[in-house]
């Protein structure tokens, strides 16, 4: 009878400290460029109105694009600025 409480107390611990009471974005989102109504994401060209994993392209701004769907809205911006010179 001990062990078998044991063993429930110790599975139930293991359980709350696994718990993380915080929400994390589990979509893994690159922004490699923003090219007038396009955008680059993850090495694909999308844009407003088409679908990337399950998120509707909803505005593209010069360094930001909005997504949504039935219940959350994200934002995902260019991290960092490059000047490229085009000849």
């Amino acid at each position: 009878m001990f062990a078998r409480l044991f063993v429930l107390s110790m599975i139930i611990t293991y359980a709350i400290a696994r718990y993380d009471p915080f929400l994390y974005d589990e979509r893994d989102v690159n922004i490699f460029g923003i090219l007038s109504n396009k955008v680059n994401i993850n090495g694909s060209w999308y844009k407003v109105g088409d679908i990337f994993e399950e998120l509707v392209i909803g505005k593209i701004t010069q360094k930001c694009v909005d997504m949504y769907n039935e219940t959350e809205y994200y934002e995902y911006c260019i991290n960092e600025t490059k000047n490229i010179s085009i000849k």
